[in-house]
């Protein structure tokens, strides 16, 4: 018995070790995959970086994530022209026009972010909802899901009341059902499937907490019909 115990426990052990590499494999073959995309034709001029990094990522088709712990993406001005490049490129010659900012590849995304992150901003991206799940619904409506499941684990003495009405011809995703994910997991998982998109999350009060009292992030995907939202960088941003 101690033998067939000892085997169950190596079998376990060996498993686990095969499903963690697949996964690193799958992890690095998309990163690859995003950094091998070219950016054939573009051109920026002196446009708020945030919106440029947008505008890459949408022309690259790549999904981005933008995380502001101030309003330095949106103050600064920054310019580009790219003709048939890497978007690894198009990125490094973003972030060395903003001071403190820099670029990775993160749960099959390009991340862009502060160098520094502040104690609060770490905590709400790595905060666990313990059960996230969605019907077929729009990506509007996967953002308020995730904001009331953060509300729930930030205030859960406080109820929510919000108008989940979805807008008539808007294309909607298949569900979502994760467990024990962190927040940016999650904001990855939205943007990552077709169409894929971006997130950016906006600057986190002071007060940890109150976080969960407005729209913390933006989700969005690119869509030529409607085009990029002008993406402000205020801490507080509007309720949903």
């Amino acid at each position: 018995m101690a033998i067939k115990g000892h085997s169950m426990r190596v079998s376990r052990i060996l498993l686990a070790a095969v499903l963690l590499a697949c996964r690193l494999v799958c992890a690095q073959a998309g990163t690859d995959s995003l950094l091998r995309r070219r950016i054939h034709q573009l051109r920026i001029d002196a446009r708020p970086a945030v919106q440029a990094f947008l505008t890459v990522a949408v022309n690259g088709k790549v999904p981005l994530g933008v995380i502001l712990t101030d309003d330095s993406l949106c103050s600064t001005n920054v310019s580009l022209t790219v003709d048939d490049e890497p978007i690894g490129d198009a990125l490094d010659a973003l972030t060395k026009q903003v001071t403190g900012y820099a670029w990775t590849t993160d749960d099959g995304i390009i991340l862009v972010s502060p160098k520094d992150l502040s104690e609060n901003t770490k905590k709400l991206l790595e905060l666990v909802v313990p059960t996230f799940t969605t019907y077929e619904s729009t990506l509007a409506s996967q953002r308020l899901s995730l904001w009331m499941d953060v509300r729930a684990v930030l205030k859960p003495d406080q109820g929510t009341a919000i108008d989940m009405l979805e807008t008539p011809g808007v294309q909607k995703r298949n569900p979502i059902s994760l467990q024990n994910a962190t927040v940016k997991q999650i904001l990855s998982v939205m943007i990552s499937r077709p169409p894929i998109g971006a997130w950016v999350l906006f600057p986190v009060p002071q007060h940890f907490n109150d976080a969960a009292d407005g729209q913390f992030a933006a989700v969005f995907s690119y869509d030529d019909k409607v085009g990029l939202p002008n993406i402000s960088c205020r801490a507080n941003s509007p309720s949903p």
